[in-house]
C-alpha cells in the first residue's frame, strides 16, 4: 500500500483492526503522523529488484 498520509479516520480504523480500538484522539493523531515519517524513511531503504538477486547465502553449519 502506497500512504504519505493518513486521515484521523483511516489511522482509528487501522488502529482498531490491529488492537488498538481504545486509542485515544490524541494518539490516534499521533500514529498518523508518526505513519507519514515511517513511510518516507521506508521508502529509502534500498531493496534488491527481487529475491532471486539477493546474494548467495555463505553461512556454512559446523560439522
Amino acid at each position: 500500500m502506497d500512504r504519505t498520509t493518513w486521515t484521523r479516520d483511516e489511522m482509528a480504523a487501522f488502529a482498531a483492526a490491529h488492537g488498538l480500538a481504545d486509542a485515544s484522539p490524541e494518539e490516534i493523531e499521533r500514529m498518523a503522523t508518526l505513519a507519514a515519517k515511517v513511510t518516507d524513511v521506508g521508502a529509502r531503504i534500498p531493496r534488491m529488484p527481487a529475491k532471486d538477486h539477493e546474494p548467495a547465502n555463505t553461512f556454512k553449519v559446523p560439522q
